[in-house]
């Protein structure tokens, strides 16, 4: 299977798995579904692993991933469901999906020696432009016109101050994401056995989060789990699938080819949110027209 195929299905279980946390955040805690996420996709990834183990294991490999898995899914992940939480993922993945891609080609051109054309520059513009309508027009507008008036002040009060810092948590997602996408490039190369890389990308994140709950008591007061706890059971599934075959598709391609591929997932967003969210979260004309200009430029880039 090629690694644009691989990448699109990635982008797809992605986007899922971002839906499945906005349902799970509506009675379990941040916290919490991101411990059960990742443990989640642990239990799926050894079970792959076992099915598919690898001849030779190399401990500078297994560091390198094992930090691609601090920086995502540790960080990454985390950043992505509080930013679904407070945003929803019309407006949160959009912007998760822009600042990636721009991180994942320029550090692939920077770092890892691949080029950028004059087509994924004016892809990167196009997402740019994408994000500032999601972030500073669409969302906010949207948003506060739901607020009470007396919360709201001449630009937004106390509600555009809180969305406009929440902007930061999918921003932070997709700057981690991009990020990891270069370690792990890296440390598939040292290791080609992707399966296996992901297990272990996985299982540093899920190490370090269960130390951080352990050793911080203001950690532990925040893991609530309700009824939605199974969503991120199933979020966390679909995120294993994805970080999955993304490791294959790295394998087999390049990080500027794949990278902005899985950041298409609004495309897959806005199409589950308004078949599963339709009571959680409104769809409006404004956000879909922003996050089609992300996923436009990231075609682009993607060329």
């Amino acid at each position: 299977m090629s690694p644009t195929v691989l990448a699109g299905i990635s982008a797809f279980c992605f986007a899922g798995s971002h839906v499945a946390s906005k349902r799970g955040v509506e009675s379990t805690s941040v916290v919490a579904g991101l411990l059960i996420s990742l443990a989640t996709m642990w239990v799926v990834l050894l079970g792959a692993t076992i099915l598919d183990l690898p001849g030779e294991i190399g401990g500078w490999a297994i560091l390198v991933l094992a930090v691609s898995g601090l920086v995502a899914p540790a960080i990454g992940r985390a950043a992505a469901i509080a930013g679904v939480d407070r945003l929803g993922p019309s407006i949160s993945v959009p912007i998760q999906a822009g600042v990636y891609p721009l991180v994942a080609v320029v550090g692939a051109a920077a770092i890892l020696d691949e080029s950028i054309t004059w087509t994924r520059f004016t892809g990167t513009v196009t997402i740019v432009l994408g994000i500032l309508l999601l972030s500073r027009r669409t969302a906010l507008a949207d948003r506060s016109a739901d607020a009470p008036n007396d919360s709201l002040g001449p630009t937004g009060g106390r509600f555009g101050r809180t969305v406009s810092r929440a902007v930061v948590l999918p921003a932070l997602a997709g700057l981690a994401y991009g990020t990891s996408d270069l370690i792990r490039k890296q440390g598939i190369e040292l290791l080609p056995h992707p399966t296996f890389a992901a297990l272990v990308a996985v299982s540093a994140a899920l190490f370090a989060w269960s130390a951080v709950s352990i050793a911080l008591p203001s950690v532990r007061e925040r893991i609530s789990a309700g009824r939605g706890a199974g969503w991120f059971v199933v979020g966390g599934a679909l995120a294993a699938t994805a970080i999955l075959v993304q490791f294959h598709a790295l394998e087999r391609g390049n990080v500027s080819l794949v990278s902005p591929i899985v950041a298409a997932q609004p495309l897959f967003v806005f199409f589950l949110s308004a078949v599963l969210l339709r009571r959680i979260e409104r769809v409006t004309v404004p956000i879909v027209v922003g996050g089609l200009a992300t996923v436009v430029g990231v075609v682009l880039v993607a060329t």
